[in-house]
């Protein structure tokens, strides 16, 4: 039974001098809202900040209960979320990585394949539901 965490954002409202990306690489002060005038950030966990704990906790809960795992393109460094297929393979998975390199953990129940996910996903796809 897998758990499905649902969060829903407003989208922002931006001007078009604020959709304007500067290719020289000059640092630029986030843009606001103009709704609410808060500073906007990609959806992304920086270095050092926490991951958001419902759908961390939600996660983990998948992963501990899954029979497959598939992990693409990961460094398998960063923490926590490199620890996600430890814990598939604790819990008693299969995990499948996808990768440039070899990232596995050297368990009995890993398959690695080595290639860009672009190539490699389809092909598993195809390999794992063959057209009728």
């Amino acid at each position: 039974m897998g758990v499905r965490v649902s969060v829903e954002f407003a989208p922002a409202e931006l001007s078009e001098e604020q959709l304007v990306v500067h290719g020289d690489g000059q640092e630029v002060e986030p843009p606001r809202c103009r709704r609410c005038n808060g500073k906007l950030r990609p959806a992304v966990v920086w270095f050092k900040e926490d991951l958001p704990r419902a759908p961390w906790k939600a996660a983990i809960e998948m992963v501990n209960t899954c029979q497959v795992l598939v992990s693409v393109g990961t460094s398998g460094i960063v923490t926590p979320a490199a620890d996600i297929p430890e814990i598939a393979l604790a819990a008693g998975a299969t995990v499948i990585h996808v990768n440039l390199v070899d990232v596995s953990l050297d368990s009995a129940n890993e398959l690695m394949l080595i290639g860009s996910a672009s190539e490699v996903l389809p092909a598993l796809l195809k390999a794992a539901f063959p057209p009728a």
